[in-house]
């Protein structure tokens, strides 16, 4: 109540108050969030419940603590505020053209929206550029400010390529493959970074991996499925591997119950394991106690699917139970040759298979450049390894492209594929994109520290009096009192009314109220 104050087009305002003060209410109330319980917004002379949603959505921006985006890409979430109308109609064939009218009459007598959802909305002069490669290096600029552009890389060098947007890039990759390769003695990496070599079994990898040696766009071939593929199972007899395997599970499952079966589950002994979770101790036990002494022939197919997981996940130099053999290393190998052969006979081969020449197309981008294994038993081993193929693509000019890469990263459902920090950073790279008349900022960036947010005020100040013909207004809504001192204006709420309209430094020096807040 008592909330009146007349802002201007290009004002700087932080809006302060003690907690359920009222503050964040009015930001909301200003942004057409939440109707008024008495009184009206105008903006530009209207009130603001009778402007139309498109109108507002374009003037406004509003950031708040809260982010939920629909299921998309990283850029297509960004290219959403700009795409509040047709810009350029869909050329159409003639028949094409017949079918849409008689879409279009169906659309008026059903009297639904007539815009064709179909036509070019993205309206890059919103964004105050010419064409959409300028585009992009305007996006790439304000992920940048606002502190995302390293994870937008990340998800990049984690994505899988596609052939059709980047077709010269697999080639470069296996380009950068072998100078990494070459490097390695040089980075000091050769003691815990071990290549995938079609002649030789990876001790940093499982048998199951070992025995693929690929990666698989069907399910079945995952690690865990291997003990039910069929094929597998029918290679690994006639190898003379399948009952070796299963032995050899049954020891892990024995030493496994006999070291750690009276640990507690949050043991961090447990971590260790790369073959079992602790809550499947009890459900191995069992196993062992139904299988006992039974003939091979007598054990059921589920016992036995159970314990061939375990040597299938099993790895020597992290595991170290002392049960991977030269003999049983090199009759995998021999298994492997048989599968590939197997697998080369299939109209549809599910398996990319790892060859040092090629690029595996299954496989992420960083995967490609390692096509490898690290040691887990080296302290930040990977992400060591992870900066120095950074510095590789950054050094072979390929950091534009893996940039693009992880703007198609797919955000899920809410954003939830993201971090909190990282969604609010997405939300206000957003509402900078847009470039709006207005930015009102309620409670927003809350999930970053205080000199985050700090920063990230004085970004948006900074972007709202960057260009002269699309300067902004900034009403901010702090967590920090503190941080009103970046604003030419302060607006303070308390107890549900507006009690100081004033510059900051009169608010500084003398005002009660704001001293109260700040203690």
């Amino acid at each position: 109540e008592s909330a009146s104050a007349n802002i201007g087009p290009k004002e700087h305002i932080a809006v302060v108050g003690n907690f359920g003060g009222g503050a964040t209410s009015f930001l909301e109330v200003l942004a057409g969030m939440l109707p008024g319980s008495s009184g009206k917004t105008v903006l530009d002379g209207v009130p603001i419940d009778e402007q139309p949603e498109y109108f507002k959505g374009r003037r406004i921006a509003y950031v708040d603590g809260t982010t939920f985006f629909p299921q998309n890409s990283i850029m297509d979430t960004l290219l959403y505020v700009l795409k509040s109308r047709p810009i350029n109609p869909k050329e159409r064939n003639a028949e094409e053209e017949r079918e849409y009218a008689t879409f279009l009459a169906e659309t008026q007598r059903a009297s639904n929206s007539e815009l064709d959802y179909d036509a070019d909305w993205l309206d890059v002069e919103r964004a105050g550029v010419a064409n959409e490669a300028e585009l992009l290096e305007r996006i790439w600029k304000i992920l940048t400010d606002v502190g995302l552009e390293e994870d937008i890389r990340n998800f990049g060098l984690r994505g899988i390529l596609d052939t059709e947007k980047f077709p010269e890039l697999s080639d470069k990759i296996v380009e950068a493959r072998g100078k990494f390769r070459a490097r390695l003695e040089e980075l000091g990496f050769t003691e815990f970074v071990e290549p995938f070599d079609p002649k030789t079994y990876n001790s940093q990898a499982s048998i199951g991996e070992n025995l693929l040696f690929g990666t698989a766009d069907d399910p079945q071939f995952e690690s865990d499925k291997l003990p039910q593929n069929q094929m597998f199972r029918k290679v690994l007899q006639a190898e003379g591997l399948e009952d070796e395997l299963f032995n050899m599970g049954r020891e892990i499952t024995e030493t496994t119950l006999e070291l750690f079966g009276d640990l507690d589950p949050d043991n961090p002994f447990f971590d260790q394991l790369t073959y079992m979770d602790a809550d499947e101790l009890p459900e191995y036990r069992a196993v062992l106690t139904r299988i006992a002494d039974l003939p091979s022939s007598d054990i059921k197919e589920a016992d036995r699917v159970m314990i061939m997981r375990l040597p299938f996940s099993y790895i020597e130099e992290k595991n170290r139970l002392g049960l991977l053999s030269d003999d049983l290393k090199e009759r995998v190998l021999k298994a492997r040759k048989a599968i590939r052969s197997e697998l080369d006979t299939w109209e549809n081969n599910p398996v990319a298979f790892y060859e040092p020449g090629k690029y595996n197309f299954n496989s992420s981008i960083q995967d490609n450049v390692l096509l490898g294994r690290v040691s887990a038993s080296v302290a930040e081993g990977y992400e060591r390894v992870s900066a120095a193929i950074n510095n590789l693509l950054q050094e072979m000019d390929l950091i534009d492209d893996i940039f693009r890469i992880g703007l198609e990263f797919n955000i899920g459902s809410g954003g939830k594929r993201l971090s909190e920090t990282q969604r609010q950073k997405l939300h206000l790279a957003r509402a900078l994109l847009k470039r709006p008349d207005i930015l009102i900022a309620n409670q927003a960036l809350n999930a970053l520290s205080g000199n985050n947010q700090k920063e990230l005020i004085e970004l948006v100040l900074e972007y709202s009096r960057a260009e002269e013909d699309a300067t902004f207004g900034v009403i901010w809504s702090p967590m920090n009192a503190n941080h009103a001192e970046m604003f030419d204006r302060v607006l303070i709420f308390k107890d549900g009314t507006l009690v100081t309209d004033d510059t900051y430094d009169a608010v500084a020096t003398n005002n009660q109220h704001y001293a109260e807040l700040i203690s």
